[in-house]
């Protein structure tokens, strides 16, 4: 669409700046509505958001360890420092009161906890 804006007319001009702002906006709406949507989706198949965790590997190396019994929790988080990073104990069992939470959240029993000593 040719928008002239030295015409006579400048109702005609603003007219159809107008209604392409209109358009524009309706579109930015319809792709938000979108977004929100697949969010939702891709948030009910369990899709995580965020940046990964860099602890996953020291956790579970930890909680294997613990429960086969080769050290307590702290020697164990000690012994599974990574790159510079170590995972510390508050952080351990806030992610093992997160893996209990997804347990109960699919109906397990507290018998049903793979065998964890918690």
């Amino acid at each position: 669409m040719k928008i002239d804006t030295t015409s006579q007319d400048p109702a005609l001009t603003n007219l159809q700046v107008t209604m392409m702002a209109l358009f524009a906006d309706m579109e930015r709406q319809f792709i938000l509505e979108r977004t929100n949507a697949g969010r939702v989706r891709a948030m009910k198949s369990g899709t995580k958001f965020g940046p990964k965790s860099k602890h996953d590997q020291a956790y579970e190396g930890a909680k294997e360890d613990f429960i086969n019994g080769k050290g307590t929790i702290l020697e164990l988080l000690e012994k599974w420092k990574t790159d510079g990073s170590s995972l510390s104990e508050q952080t351990f069992y806030r992610k093992k009161r997160a893996y209990i939470a997804k347990l109960q959240a699919m109906d397990k029993k507290p018998t049903d906890y793979e065998g964890l000593p918690f």
